[in-house]
């Protein structure tokens, strides 16, 4: 049960702060979705924390926001308050 927890915590972690660098950036969903060539609905799961995804993904989404793929794995509570905007 721990695990499974732990789990989704870095999922919504993540995608919370996948979410936070596309607002900063200015991108919409569908922008970064089209940039990836990945499905909206696929897209809005991952900053949901709803899926999860692989290292490859990860880089692809990185590269799209211009951050580096560690920033995306960190978790700011700051930022991810400025996310929810």
């Amino acid at each position: 049960m721990l695990k499974k927890r732990r789990s989704n915590d870095i999922l919504i972690s993540c995608g919370s702060q996948i979410k936070y660098y596309r607002k900063l950036k200015g991108f919409t969903q569908e922008q970064v979705s089209a940039q990836l060539d990945m499905d909206f609905s696929q897209y809005g799961k991952i900053e949901r924390g709803l899926t999860n995804i692989t290292l490859s993904t990860l880089s692809d989404i990185a590269v799209a926001l211009d951050v580096e793929p560690a920033y995306l794995l960190k978790k700011k509570s700051n930022q991810t308050k400025a996310a929810k905007l």
